[in-house]
Formats: structure tokens, sequence, C-alpha cells
């Protein structure tokens, strides 16, 4: 029996599970979790996604409270292993934000951000990714696919899950 395929888990992923409800990006994502605490996934969460997971479930409900048990409850899952950025991490997403955001606009030598560019949080998401023999980067976000030098998957092509016809944001902003 092979071992289970690694998936460096992105945060919008873990939202949409434990806050969004019933949506069409939110079924693909429980589902990926599903098959974590079974043992079918092996899920890797960097630091940064641990912060920003707390910092947006605290500014969607305003409750400290159920911030904190979000996280709780996440790192009590099994399967689930927690990746600090290291050196090489911040080096290599140095070279994928290079890679992804930015352009020249030729005027000396300022750097121009493109408006639909990755946020440092995301580039260290994809460097761990990146990082981890045969890993794959699950995220809900289109523009990882900017990146070529990462493998990155949806939650539910992850999962198995069939697209039922929803919108990815399931007619919500």
């Amino acid at each position: 029996m092979p071992a289970p395929r690694v998936v460096v888990i992105d945060t919008n992923v873990i939202i949409d599970a434990f806050v969004r409800s019933g949506d069409g990006r939110s079924l693909g994502s429980i589902e990926l979790l599903r098959r974590v605490e079974k043992g079918d996934l092996i899920g890797v969460l960097p630091t940064p996604v641990l912060v920003e997971i707390y910092y947006v479930v605290l500014d969607t409900t305003k409750d400290p409270g159920r911030a904190q048990r979000t996280l709780r409850t996440l790192l009590q899952l099994p399967n689930i292993m927690v990746q600090a950025v290291e050196g090489h991490h911040a080096m290599a997403a140095a070279e994928i934000i290079q890679e992804s955001n930015y352009v020249r606009l030729g005027k000396g030598d300022k750097l121009g951000r493109r408006s639909q560019g990755l946020s440092t949080v995301d580039a260290l998401v994809l460097a761990i990714g990146r990082s981890i023999p045969d890993a794959v980067v699950c995220s809900n976000e289109g523009r990882f696919s900017q990146v070529r030098s990462v493998r990155t998957m949806r939650p539910r092509e992850i999962a198995g899950v069939q697209d039922r016809g929803y919108p990815l944001n399931g007619g919500r902003p």
C-alpha cells in the first residue's frame, strides 16, 4: 500500500471548511479534511497559515473564543503536521514572488505588483510545498496556478468531490 499523499493546506481551505457552509468551495474543503482525518492524506499546515486562520476567523466572527477553538480543533486532527518557516523556505518564497507577482515598470529599478499577485503567506505556503518531495499544495485560489514550479490542486480535485455546477464562490462575494 502506498504512503498517503502529503498535502500542504492553504488558509482558504480551512476557512471554507470551518466558516463557510454548504457551498461549492466548502464541500471539497470539508472532504479533504475528512480524508486527512482518516489517514488517506497527510495534511501539512505552515505556521503562517495558522496565524492567518486565527485572524480570518476572528475578523469574520468577531469571536476570539471561536478563533481559538477553530485552531485547537484543527491542530487536534490526526494526520496534521505543522511546518515552521525556515531560512530555505524564505529564500524559495522570494523566488516564487519574483516568478509570479512582479513585472518591471521600466522606470528606474522599481517593481510593480500585479493586482492579483500572491501574498507573502501564499508564497511561503507554496515554498513549503515545493520543499516536500511529491507534495501538492491545496488551495481554492486560482492564482496559485501562476507558479509553475509547484504542483497545486483544489481540494475537490484531491478529495475526488464532483463539481456540482456551483460557482467557485458559491454565489457569495
